[in-house]
Parts: C-alpha cells; sequence; structure tokens
C-alpha cells in the first residue's frame, strides 16, 4: 500500500499555511491515498477469500479421487466459478467486485501524482497554470526550481508511473481493463488484460504484484515531491 506520510503533510501544511489552495490540494492527495489503499485491501480480502474457497472445492474433489481411484472426477463450471459476495445485503458477483477494486485503485492512485503536479503548479510555477489545464509538459515551462522539475520530469521516467497514468486514461477514455483467473483449474493467479495507449502495447500483468509495485511507486514520488516542497 502506499505508506502513510501524514508527518510530512503536516509539515507541508504548516510551511504553507497562508496558502489555502495548497492546504486543499494536501488534503485531496490524503483522501486520493487513503481511497487508493482502501481499493487496494478491499482487493486483497476479496481475493483472498477467493483463494480459500477454491482450495476447499480443490481438496474435495481430492478426497473424492483418492476414495475412488478407478473413478474419473468430473469439474463442473461451477467449480471454477468466482461466486458471489454479499454485501450489506446486495450480491456482487466476485469477478466484478474485484476489477471495481482494480480500476478503484488506478484511478485514486493516478489521482495522487496529479495532486503532486497541483502543488508545484502553486508553489513553483513562475506564471501559474489553471489547475484544469496543469501537465507536465505545461509545468516544465513554466517552473525554473531545478527540485521541482526533477520531480515533474521524474512522471515521465518512470515506467511504473506512466503505466498507471496510461492505465488510467485507457479507463476513462477507451474501455474497462479486465481481469480474469489463469485459464487453468485451480490456478491462484489473477491477471490484468493488456491494452495499447500512446502507441505504446502494455502487456497482460497478474494483478497482485502490480498493484503492489504501482503503490511503491506512487509512495515514492509522493517522497519526492514533500522532499521538494519541505527544501
Amino acid at each position: 500500500m502506499i505508506k502513510d506520510c501524514t508527518e510530512k503533510i503536516k509539515s507541508i501544511a504548516s510551511k504553507y499555511a497562508n496558502n489555502k489552495l495548497v492546504f486543499t490540494y494536501l488534503r485531496s492527495l490524503c483522501d486520493y491515498a487513503k481511497y487508493a489503499n482502501l481499493s487496494y485491501q478491499l482487493f486483497e480480502k476479496v481475493y483472498n477469500e477467493h483463494r480459500q474457497i477454491i482450495d476447499e472445492k480443490q481438496s474435495i474433489l481430492i478426497e473424492k479421487a483418492i476414495s475412488a481411484p478407478n473413478t474419473k472426477i468430473a469439474i463442473h463450471e461451477s467449480d471454477l466459478q468466482s461466486g458471489s459476495i454479499n454485501i450489506c445485503g446486495l450480491k456482487v458477483i466476485r469477478d466484478h467486485y474485484l476489477q471495481k477494486c482494480v480500476c478503484d485503485f488506478f484511478h485514486f492512485a493516478r489521482m495522487c501524482t496529479d495532486e503532486v503536479l497541483q502543488l508545484i503548479n502553486e508553489i513553483f510555477a513562475e506564471d501559474k497554470i489553471d489547475s484544469e489545464h496543469v501537465t507536465p509538459g505545461k509545468l516544465l515551462e513554466t517552473i525554473k526550481d531545478k527540485k521541482a522539475k526533477t520531480v515533474v520530469e521524474y512522471l515521465w521516467q518512470d515506467n511504473d508511473l506512466q503505466y498507471l497514468v496510461d492505465a488510467d486514461n485507457y479507463l476513462k477514455h477507451i474501455n474497462i481493463v479486465t481481469i480474469k483467473l489463469a485459464d487453468m483449474p485451480w490456478a491462484h493467479h489473477i491477471f490484468i488484460s493488456g491494452f495499447r495507449k500512446r502507441n505504446h502495447d502494455y502487456p497482460a500483468k497478474e494483478v497482485i504484484p502490480l498493484l503492489n509495485t504501482l503503490s511503491i511507486a506512487v509512495g515514492n514520488y509522493l517522497e519526492r515531491c514533500f522532499d521538494c516542497l519541505l527544501q
């Protein structure tokens, strides 16, 4: 998960106490990080429950096979289905819920990086850009602080952050990036489909390590930003 940066955020808020917009962006950043972590935790909880259910089904079939060694044990489609979860009385297909969690994580984690750009625009831009049109390219044209420039450039240079930005843009403007279990019985691996964005082909990736990698990347990026703002 994205690590807690509460103390540094408090220090930044104190340093720029007279700037209400900085406080607003910091509060939004805290909320986005919290929601990204919540999406990650919900995914893990529901997916781990799914694994437990599959393991139990596998154990039952293995016991049947052992008790009748010369009998073929049929595996039905229902044995491989993920089933549903109950949320306050609402039944939700587990696959759909897992996909929602991944999409939510992408969005909120990406918004963390957007708030970094808003903070740098507010604090370092020679000519402030309208908040609706802040982009790394525009920022680099109007900031002179070397450390701030490095933070902005890093968003372009880090492959994990670029994957996050492109995945979120793809979700918003083109199509849902689907997730699915590996195409084999009892597989514990779950994958997110590949997609194409900005003439770049992203391959399918295993979800659990992907979310962990992106969380670390976003956390490291926030640390870069905070160090810059506290210089």
